[in-house]
């Protein structure tokens, strides 16, 4: 099946896909804009939140449970691979404040980094990926945890805590 800008194999088809993604992408940006790309039967919740959806592409088979965010810069992308989970209320992020010395954070740039989720990698509840990270394939992420490395990582700071 050939991609475009949002095909996908919804429960309640394609014209739901453009729904979610013209009324969520609306509502941050008063903009109209699409995904870069959507896999066949990925699943998004209609509460999931996209920024700079353009600079957004998801795989296949992917889930995005409620109240997600995924929130990607003008400079910078996201990539979700083929079958990644997302639990409930995940931040992925491409942009943060700088943090020179001297200078008010508040008054500094915004530093942009890609960031990516590779192919079955599940994040529990509550997961943030910062700028720049990725999580390798296959790799599990528990509830409530900020990681880069691959493997089964949890806690604040995360840790490796087992190896899939």
């Amino acid at each position: 099946m050939p991609q475009n800008r949002f095909v996908a194999l919804l429960v309640h088809g394609p014209k739901a896909l453009v729904e979610l993604v013209y009324g969520q992408v609306e509502r941050h940006t008063g903009q109209r804009a699409k995904l870069a790309a959507v896999g066949a039967n990925s699943w998004i919740e209609r509460s999931v939140s996209f920024r700079f959806a353009e600079n957004v592409s998801i795989g296949r088979d992917v889930v995005i449970d409620e109240g997600c965010r995924v929130w990607a810069s003008a400079g910078a992308r996201i990539r979700i691979g083929d079958g990644v989970m997302f639990g409930p209320n995940v931040l992925v992020l491409t942009a943060n404040h700088g943090t020179q010395p001297g200078d008010s954070i508040r008054t500094q740039a915004q530093v942009e980094r890609d960031t990516a989720i590779e192919n079955g990698a599940w994040l529990g509840t509550n997961v943030v990926v910062l700028p720049g990270v990725t999580v390798g394939a296959g790799a599990v992420v528990a509830a409530g945890a900020v990681v880069t490395p691959e493997g089964i990582v949890g806690g604040v700071p995360a840790r490796i805590i087992g190896n899939r």
